[in-house]
C-alpha cells in the first residue's frame, strides 16, 4: 500500500485476469531465495516504474490465485511504503491503469482480491485519519 506526499494511495487496474479491471496493489510473485521487501520493491519498479521507501510489513493472508486451469494457493504479504518518484512507467502487459487515490474513497469491493480487502480494511483501521 503505497502513499503519496499528498496521502493518496497507488491503485493499479488490473490489466489481465483474475481480476481484470479490478482495483489492486502493486504486487506480484517472489522469486526463489528472494526477500519480501527486495520483491516489493522490483514489483514497484517492474510495473509501474516507481520507487519507494519506509517499507513496512502490515500483515499477511491466505488467498487463492486461478490461472488457466490452476488455482494455486498463496499467501500474501501486505507492506505499506511511501513514493520517492512520482514519474511513473507502466508495464501494460500488468497494468491497464495506474490512480492515486484518497484511499477513504474507495470500497472494499473496488478491490480484486478478499486477501487485498482484509488488508485494506486492517489499513484503514490503523489510519483513521488518513
Amino acid at each position: 500500500m503505497i502513499t503519496n506526499e499528498e496521502n493518496k494511495m497507488l491503485f493499479i487496474e488490473r490489466a489481465k485476469d483474475p481480476a481484470k479491471g479490478k482495483l489492486a496493489f502493486v504486487g506480484g510473485f517472489i522469486d526463489a531465495d528472494e526477500i519480501a521487501e527486495i520483491a516489493l520493491e522490483r514489483e514497484v519498479r517492474e510495473e509501474v516504474g516507481l520507487q519507494v521507501k519506509n517499507i513496512q510489513y502490515l500483515c499477511n493472508y491466505p488467498n487463492s490465485y486461478h490461472y488457466k486451469t490452476i488455482t494455486y494457493p498463496v499467501l500474501d504479504f501486505f507492506f505499506t511504503a511511501e513514493c520517492v518518484n512520482m514519474e511513473s512507467k507502466l508495464d501494460r502487459s500488468e497494468v491497464a491503469g495506474l490512480h492515486w487515490l484518497d484511499p477513504q474513497e474507495i470500497k472494499e469491493s473496488d478491490l480484486a482480491f478478499d486477501s487485498m480487502q482484509r488488508a485494506f480494511r486492517r489499513w484503514k483501521k490503523s489510519h483513521p485519519n488518513a
